[in-house]
């Protein structure tokens, strides 16, 4: 982040798969492409647990089935999964926090995962303090690419779009910052490998 903390007032970063790290609930990614439709490196699959592939291939069945509707069902499953297994940072990811707020700088959460896990997680890593707004894409209604929730941001940081940027891992997170008109930045070790960003 050498040299952007200049540029920048704002930094809002994704949640899952980049301030916190990828876990092996997104191999359901695969096998859900109506929802995510993004190729995902099968290096990511190499770090999970026996019990957490027995868990997943045990409720594949019932959730290739989902269509239109059964999304938000499926986004609470995800939410819920992740509720209960460990959390942990990305590497370097607290030392980024530290230099951002010892700059003076704004940081933000924008997710589409549930505002209430990623508090909780958060909180559990002991990074809660950091952010000056957290908003969840299902809270508000206008999941990602729909750029509404980096809009609100902006507006509670009193922050400008030319002075903002949007830090995530996911092609959909690039496109949310190119429709609200701010700056973004790829991290390649989250859900889309470095080839999709």
């Amino acid at each position: 982040m050498h040299g952007l903390s200049d540029r920048y007032d704002l930094f809002i970063f994704d949640w899952d798969g980049t301030l916190e790290k990828v876990r092996y609930m997104y191999k359901l990614n695969e096998r859900l492409n109506p929802f995510w439709k993004n190729k995902k490196s099968s290096s990511l699959m190499n770090a999970a647990t026996r019990n957490d592939r027995m868990l997943i291939e045990r409720n594949l069945k019932r959730l290739e089935h989902i269509e239109e509707t059964g999304e938000r069902r499926f986004k609470w499953i995800l939410d819920m999964y992740m509720r209960f297994s460990k959390p942990g940072l990305q590497y370097g990811a607290v030392g980024v926090l530290d230099a951002l707020k010892g700059k003076g700088r704004h940081i933000a959460v924008f997710s589409n995962g549930a505002l209430w896990r990623v508090k909780k997680e958060a909180e559990e890593l002991k990074i809660d303090r950091y952010f000056d707004s957290m908003v969840s894409a299902q809270s508000i209604g206008f999941l990602k690419p729909n750029p509404m929730g980096i809009h609100m941001i902006i507006k509670v940081c009193k922050a400008t779009r030319s002075r903002t940027l949007y830090i995530g891992d996911m092609i959909d997170d690039i496109k949310t910052a190119r429709g609200a008109g701010v700056d973004s930045c790829g991290i390649a070790a989250g859900f889309d490998d470095r080839t999709a960003l």
